[in-house]
């Protein structure tokens, strides 16, 4: 059974269990010699509707478990084309990450919208699933589930193995849709071009082998505040700033606390970070 169906099947359980419910109270005040039987019966539907939930959840959790192992099926560069195709208005999101140092340490999770060319900087404690997941699960929390599908319709990232348990990134806990994950070819990262080419900005910055051990969220807001403010001729001399226009952007650059920098404040290179 698909998903959406268990999904369906579980609303129409807890829909059929108010009715019977609501049904069986209303019998309960008119018949006062069954009052027992009806408490009883109650209970047991209860009981069966609260069984089902905890199936159904244990059954989604063992399919992102085996999703670790097969995330790629359904979700390649070519299964990305052929959606696009069928689908050529949607909004494409770009992910990656950026690494200081190959340690295990601080990692930047990047998240470029192609359609205005804003950038995200993230910092997750390590290269691992679970921090992506909790970024994923804290967005959809504060824009909601719907706010987030506007703004995350198909998201297209790398083999990274922080991004491979792909069902928890595509679906909250509760099961709700939220995105469309798809696979970069491996050793491919031309697949996503705006977003390694926005890369280029971060290291002007901190360049490439220098550590983020040290530094905070709030360090790289403000990276990303210079950078979204930088105007380019591909965006026909416009910020990435300028071309938010939507109440789904707006309301997550509130979120994040991100806002534009004045044309001459911008500093894209390590004297921005300088402590002096």
């Amino acid at each position: 059974m698909s998903t959406a169906a268990r999904d369906v099947g579980l609303v129409w359980t807890m829909i059929v269990h108010s009715i019977v419910t609501g049904v069986l109270h209303i019998l309960a005040k008119k018949q006062k010699g069954h009052h027992l039987y009806v408490i009883h019966a109650a209970k047991r539907i209860r009981k069966h509707v609260s069984i089902t939930s905890t199936i159904i959840l244990q059954k989604k959790q063992t399919e992102i478990k085996c999703n670790k192992f097969n995330y790629r099926q359904g979700r390649t560069y070519e299964d990305f084309q052929k959606y696009m195709e069928e689908h050529p208005d949607t909004a494409v999101v770009e992910m990656d990450t950026v690494r200081g140092l190959r340690t295990k340490e601080q990692v930047l999770l990047t998240i470029m919208f192609n359609n205005n060319s804003v950038m995200l900087m993230i910092l997750i404690e390590e290269e691992a699933m679970d921090p992506v997941i909790e970024v994923f699960d804290k967005l959809t929390k504060v824009l909601g589930v719907k706010r987030f599908r506007k703004l995350f319709p198909v998201i297209l990232t790398d083999n990274g193995r922080c991004f491979k348990n792909a069902l928890a990134l595509e679906y909250t806990k509760s099961g709700s849709p939220r995105a469309k994950i798809f696979y970069c070819d491996p050793q491919a990262s031309w697949q996503k071009p705006h977003i390694e080419k926005n890369h280029e900005f971060i290291r002007y910055v901190i360049p490439r082998g220098k550590t983020f051990k040290g530094y905070t969220q709030e360090d790289m807001t403000l990276i990303a505040n210079h950078i979204n403010s930088t105007t380019r001729p591909g965006l026909e001399y416009k910020s990435p700033y300028d071309l938010v226009e939507t109440e789904e952007m707006k309301k997550l650059l509130e979120v994040l606390k991100m806002s534009p920098v004045a044309a001459d404040e911008i500093c894209l290179s390590p004297k921005l970070l300088s402590k002096e």
